[in-house]
Parts: structure tokens; sequence; C-alpha cells
């Protein structure tokens, strides 16, 4: 369509944290359409693929993990703060399933306790609205992925 703004996510961004000679978490941004009109929602799927016995803690909310865990870098999605002002996110970030992982006991009490975590191939879906009055032809928009903020 003439009237459309173009969200460049391909190819897909990615990003690695490593441990060693392999990655610990691979990550991947990949928006569902190459081109969209102004007023609509272009959902944007952040991948994380993680190595066998590795995960990342959940998004602030999405499951609590106790007092023992304030220690916990909660993982981050959400549009850059330096994000044109015609891309928001109005709706809720649309979340992967929870993997109950075995981790080490804070306490001591014993040796691991199972807690809600991202592992395997964790998907996440960013609905992003297109403002209309957003400018024509290419643009881009660049997601954070993070490990956030501690719980603290």
């Amino acid at each position: 369509r003439s009237d459309g703004v173009c969200a460049w996510c391909v190819p897909p961004r990615e990003g690695r944290s490593t441990g060693g000679d392999q990655p610990q978490v691979e990550a991947s941004v990949q928006a569902k359409f190459s081109s969209i009109a102004r007023g609509e929602l272009l959902p944007i799927a952040v991948t994380l693929t993680h190595r066998n016995g590795f995960h990342t803690w959940p998004v602030e909310g999405h499951a609590d993990l106790g007092p023992d865990f304030e220690f916990a870098v909660l993982t981050e999605v959400d549009l850059r703060d330096d994000a044109p002002e015609w891309a928001t996110v109005k709706h809720a970030l649309q979340l992967p399933e929870l993997y109950q992982a075995t981790v080490a006991d804070p306490t001591g009490a014993q040796p691991t306790v199972k807690k809600p975590t991202y592992a395997d191939t964790a998907v996440f879906y960013l609905p992003v609205t297109i403002a209309d009055d957003a400018p024509l032809g290419e643009q881009t928009i660049t997601i954070a992925l993070a490990r956030g903020r501690n719980r603290r």
C-alpha cells in the first residue's frame, strides 16, 4: 500500500549471551510483516533459544519467585527508550510458557529448588501499534531485550 510504514526487522537481529565456547542464550527478533499501514498493529516476535541446562528469569509479574530470589535479574522485552513516538506498545506482551528449572537454593536449606524460568525456545510477542501519523517510507523500530533490574 502506498500509505505503508515499513518496520524493518528483517533479517532478524541476533544477540548472544556467552558462557565458554558456546552461547548460553541466543536471541532473535522478527517482525510479522515487512511493511504495514499507519494505524495498524505490528506483532514482533522475540525468540530466546537457551542452551540445554540454561535458563532466563521470567518477566516481572509473570511468576512469583518468592523473597529468597530477590537477586534474580528479570527478563525485559520492550521498545527501546529511544523508540520513535509513532511506535507504541498499548497491549500486553504475550509471554512464553514457564519451565520449572532446578536451581540452587539461595537459603542453603536444601541443595536445589524448582523455580519458574524460561528455557529451551521461549517466544515473546510484542504488539507494536503504528500511529496514524507515522512517517511514510522505510523506518526502523529497535527492540530492547535485556536482563532487567533485580527485584530489590
